[in-house]
Protein backbone atom coordinates (compact mmCIF):
# COMPACT_ATOMS: atom_id res chain seq x y z
CA UNK A 1 0.00 0.00 0.00
CA UNK A 2 1.13 3.83 -0.47
CA UNK A 3 -0.26 6.68 0.73
CA UNK A 4 0.33 9.82 -1.79
CA UNK A 5 -0.02 13.83 -0.69
CA UNK A 6 -1.44 14.82 -4.16
CA UNK A 7 -1.27 19.11 -4.05
CA UNK A 8 -2.15 21.57 -6.45
CA UNK A 9 1.24 22.92 -6.45
CA UNK A 10 2.38 19.65 -7.97
CA UNK A 11 -0.07 19.68 -10.91
CA UNK A 12 -0.10 22.55 -12.54
CA UNK A 13 0.87 21.59 -15.59
CA UNK A 14 -0.33 18.82 -17.91
CA UNK A 15 2.70 17.26 -17.71
CA UNK A 16 2.98 17.53 -14.05
CA UNK A 17 -0.15 15.58 -13.87
CA UNK A 18 0.64 12.94 -16.53
CA UNK A 19 3.84 12.04 -14.43
CA UNK A 20 1.28 11.53 -11.12
CA UNK A 21 -0.85 9.28 -13.16
CA UNK A 22 1.38 7.11 -14.96
CA UNK A 23 3.56 6.73 -11.90
CA UNK A 24 0.06 5.46 -10.03
CA UNK A 25 -0.60 3.32 -13.04
CA UNK A 26 2.78 1.75 -12.32
CA UNK A 27 2.46 0.92 -8.94
CA UNK A 28 -0.88 -0.17 -9.44
CA UNK A 29 0.13 -2.74 -11.65
CA UNK A 30 2.52 -3.96 -9.64
CA UNK A 31 -0.21 -4.94 -7.16
CA UNK A 32 0.25 -1.88 -4.79
CA UNK A 33 -2.96 -0.39 -3.43
CA UNK A 34 -2.40 3.89 -3.63
CA UNK A 35 -4.22 6.07 -1.55
CA UNK A 36 -4.50 10.17 -2.21
CA UNK A 37 -4.69 12.34 0.14
CA UNK A 38 -5.04 16.20 -0.50
CA UNK A 39 -2.77 18.22 2.32
CA UNK A 40 -5.59 20.24 3.64
CA UNK A 41 -7.14 17.11 4.41
CA UNK A 42 -4.34 15.72 6.10
CA UNK A 43 -4.51 19.62 8.23
CA UNK A 44 -8.05 19.31 8.86
CA UNK A 45 -8.72 15.26 9.33
CA UNK A 46 -5.51 13.17 10.08
CA UNK A 47 -7.47 10.81 12.45
CA UNK A 48 -9.94 10.18 9.06
CA UNK A 49 -6.58 10.24 7.16
CA UNK A 50 -5.04 8.13 9.59
CA UNK A 51 -8.62 5.50 9.85
CA UNK A 52 -8.27 5.10 5.88
CA UNK A 53 -4.91 4.17 6.03
CA UNK A 54 -5.44 1.70 8.71
CA UNK A 55 -8.26 0.37 7.35
CA UNK A 56 -6.55 -0.52 3.93
CA UNK A 57 -3.41 -2.09 5.46
CA UNK A 58 -6.09 -4.18 7.43
CA UNK A 59 -7.35 -5.14 4.15
CA UNK A 60 -3.96 -5.84 2.29
CA UNK A 61 -3.05 -9.01 1.35
CA UNK A 62 0.32 -8.70 3.33
CA UNK A 63 3.86 -7.75 1.30
CA UNK A 64 4.35 -7.99 -2.59
CA UNK A 65 7.66 -10.36 -2.70
CA UNK A 66 8.65 -8.68 -5.79
CA UNK A 67 8.80 -4.69 -4.11
CA UNK A 68 11.23 -3.28 -1.80
CA UNK A 69 11.08 -0.13 -0.46
CA UNK A 70 14.72 2.21 -0.29
CA UNK A 71 14.40 5.70 1.41
CA UNK A 72 13.55 8.55 -0.97
CA UNK A 73 16.80 9.65 -1.14
CA UNK A 74 18.46 6.75 -2.37
CA UNK A 75 16.47 6.54 -5.50
CA UNK A 76 15.50 3.02 -6.81
CA UNK A 77 17.71 -0.15 -7.13
CA UNK A 78 17.30 -2.89 -9.69
CA UNK A 79 14.11 -4.61 -9.77
CA UNK A 80 12.54 -2.30 -7.23
CA UNK A 81 9.71 -1.74 -9.58
CA UNK A 82 7.90 2.02 -9.17
CA UNK A 83 9.99 4.51 -8.60
CA UNK A 84 9.14 6.86 -5.31
CA UNK A 85 7.22 9.73 -5.14
CA UNK A 86 8.65 13.04 -5.26
CA UNK A 87 9.35 14.40 -2.33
Amino acid sequence: MAAEVDSRAWHFSPADWEQTMARHARMTAQGILVLHFPPGKIRTEPRLVASEIRSALASSRGPLAHITTVPANQGPGPGTGPSPARP
